[in-house]
């Protein structure tokens, strides 16, 4: 049962990481200027019910997501080809 309770802990702490991959590459790559308490608090409440219900369900949504905003870094830089194949 010590196998469960691993993958279990491993699939956590991926949803966790994926998530704060997800706010580095918002923060490096889309967000520009200075980020105020407005901006925390909307995404705060706009992700809060997302995150709780990606950790209870166990849903890999947030890996689609984070491959999604790299292939929109990869359309803002002019990459069309790695866009494309982002997306589809």
């Amino acid at each position: 049962m010590w196998i469960t309770g691993t993958a279990l802990l491993l699939d956590k702490l991926m949803i966790l990481l994926l998530f704060i991959l997800l706010i580095w590459m918002w923060r490096q790559w889309f967000i520009t200027g200075r980020v105020n308490l407005t901006l925390l608090l909307l995404l705060l409440l706009a992700y809060s019910n997302t995150i709780s219900a990606n950790f209870t369900s166990g849903n890999f949504a947030l890996i689609e997501t984070v491959i999604l905003y790299l292939g929109f870094y990869f359309y803002l830089n002019g990459r069309d080809s790695l866009f494309c194949s982002c997306v589809l």
